[in-house]
């Protein structure tokens, strides 16, 4: 893009800026408990792409004083920032999901304790599952160190696809030996002793740097592990190493342009993204890699790169998991998590690693973690906007339709009815998440901001638009979201939606050295996702089918009320038996031959 588009766009943007100037809309009142206005805004923003040199353009006058008037704050219109000016609402605003109001929710006697690993099925043995490796670990057929040995020459095998940033070879080895060793002496400290582990780029491990996918260190090596990683280690996992992510999780694709990280690409075809932002845990795990990875999701970036690479992702309940120790900074609609190769080892992972932790009081007040509902198929009762559902690319929508039958046809019962304001809770995620980040940036951005990517800084020029007024109003409407989900769920066990609204995306080569700014491309991949980030309900996603054309994986969403991960459990795994798992043509075996 030339000079002069540039230039055009900056003039066409001024127009837009006089436009929103000269037509205020008129302020519209939300009543408390009124949610007939079920009107579906089907709004495509339509801005350029920006990448090379007009993104770098584009960012310097946003940066600037007179820019953040004439650019920032139009875009921040245009992307529907400051839609909650003109509502009214009376509400008083939740500032964290997990209200005590939630805890009505959860009904326990149709709950069963986690699965033991005895009873568990694999569907797929192609990956490395928990089952697979601890039945090989404890008949001796094969050792940790073995797995481990192969798992850090897969690292290098696999380097074109950018997956890990960092790790530490000898550290890792000192890990498998101790497994090996337990499990010789036939003392395995839990089921997931000797499993390989890649951990996000925002969660410390001991001895190595965390940078968020910055390009710089924020502070020196990590003297150590966050709260989950400190977990995941007394239970005898290998953290293999830190993963790449898109640049402080801002991102939905993966594509970082920072030196030491770049685009990380699928698995499945590595021309197209893995997804954002736990990019590198997702590409790990779909790549056989790991046994699962660790991931946290603010916006779906623990769902949407599980959907895209072909996994399983849960997003627990707000609170479920511990962020205690991490790097985040979205603090109100960030969840951690893991992305698995199947239905039964998320199950397990979330019942060895979910509840409550010192070091993270917001989830100090939960009911016990429990993965299995005793409740019949044939009681289940499920929920989908058709509007919503089908407002994605027919790639998606054939398999997800689809899913609905499988679903229908094990006796489920699956209506149709019509959730209220689904724009609204889209724009006021948008706004708290932008927000919060652009505080937990703030610092970062005084003293190192001429070495953050482009993309993010574009972004956060953006968010500094966001007033008080903005941020109070989008955690009012959290409220009325939370109200809302509320009442749905007093009817349904759980809402069905495509995780995402396309395919995973091709990678432009020629963006990659800057990165790219695509609103367009980011509010499609993003469609399904901030529902349960704004209310914090759990979520799960899991494959059911792939593209005709090149194969990509597509995934199937389930959400269930407050703490009832066992609904959203139980519903992938029905759907996990009736969709056959393809291996991703990146794909090594970490497992040896001779015990495969």
């Amino acid at each position: 893009m030339d000079c002069f588009t540039v230039l055009t766009a900056v003039f066409l943007i001024i127009g837009l800026k006089l436009y929103y100037s000269r037509n205020q809309k008129k302020c519209i009142s939300r009543k408390p408990d009124d949610f007939s206005n079920k009107f579906y805004v089907t709004k495509v923003l339509k801005t350029p792409t920006l990448s090379g040199l007009s993104l770098k353009m584009a960012v310097w006058v946003m940066e600037s004083k007179l820019g953040k008037m004439l650019l920032a704050e139009p875009l921040f219109q245009t992307g529907g920032m400051s839609y909650f000016r003109n509502i009214k609402l009376t509400e008083h605003p939740i500032f964290y999901p997990n209200h005590p109001g939630t805890m009505a929710n959860v009904a326990t006697e149709d709950q069963n304790e986690a699965p033991s690993d005895d009873n568990m099925n694999t569907v797929n043995s192609t990956f490395p599952s928990i089952q697979v490796l601890q039945t090989l670990y404890k008949s001796k057929s094969v050792t940790p160190l073995e797995v481990t040995t192969n798992a850090l020459a897969a690292i290098k095998k696999m380097e074109n696809l950018n997956i890990f940033v960092r790790y530490d070879t000898k550290s890792v080895l000192e890990m498998a030996e101790a497994s090996t060793e337990r499990y010789a002496k036939d003392e395995p400290l839990s089921p997931i002793d000797g499993m390989i582990v890649g951990i996000k780029d925002e969660f410390k491990v001991k001895g190595l740097l965390c940078t968020k996918g910055l390009g710089f260190p924020m502070s020196g090596v990590c003297e150590e592990d966050s709260m989950i990683v400190h977990k995941l280690r007394m239970l005898g996992a290998i953290i293999l190493g830190v993963t790449n992510m898109h640049e402080i999780g801002i991102g939905t694709t993966g594509i970082n342009p920072n030196k030491g990280f770049g685009a990380c690409r699928n698995p499945y075809n590595s021309k197209h993204v893995t997804g954002g932002s736990s990019s590198g845990s997702s590409a790990a795990v779909a790549s056989g890699i790991c046994t699962f990875a660790i991931g946290s999701d603010g916006g779906g970036s623990i769902r949407l790169p599980a959907a895209f690479c072909g996994l399983v992702g849960l997003k627990a309940t707000f609170g479920r998991y511990t962020l205690g120790k991490a790097e985040v900074s979205a603090y109100t609609v960030t969840h951690s998590g893991a992305l698995c190769s199947n239905v039964s080892d998320s199950a397990l992972v979330y019942s060895l690693i979910a509840g409550p932790c010192v070091e993270y009081p917001i989830g100090s007040y939960q009911p016990k973690p429990v993965s299995k509902t005793l409740k019949p198929l044939k009681e289940f009762k499920i929920c989908f906007d058709e509007r919503w559902f089908k407002d994605c690319e027919a790639d998606v929508l054939l398999p997800c339709e689809g899913a609905i039958n499988v679903l229908s046809g094990v006796g489920m019962k699956v209506d149709k009815i019509e959730i209220a304001e689904l724009y609204d809770t889209l724009i006021a995620h948008r706004i708290i998440i932008t927000g919060e980040m652009h505080c937990g940036m703030k610092d970062v951005m005084q003293e190192h901001g001429s070495k953050v990517s482009y993309p993010t800084r574009a972004l956060l020029a953006c968010s500094n638009c966001i007033t008080t007024v903005d941020y109070f109003r989008a955690n009012q409407q959290r409220a009325r979201t939370c109200q809302q989900i509320s009442q749905i769920f007093q009817q349904y066990d759980a809402i069905i939606t495509p995780t995402i609204g396309c395919a995973a995306v091709s990678i432009n080569e020629q963006d990659l050295p800057t990165g790219a700014l695509n609103v367009q491309e980011t509010c499609k991949i993003m469609k399904y996702a901030p529902l349960a980030n704004l209310t914090g309900i759990p979520a799960i996603t899991v494959p059911v089918g792939y593209t005709t054309k090149e194969g990509l994986p597509i995934g199937f969403q389930i959400m269930a009320a407050w703490w009832r991960e066992d609904i959203c459990l139980t519903i992938a795994e029905v759907l996990e038996a009736r969709y056959p798992k393809k291996e991703a043509p990146n794909f090594v075996h970490i497992i040896p031959k001779h015990a495969r």
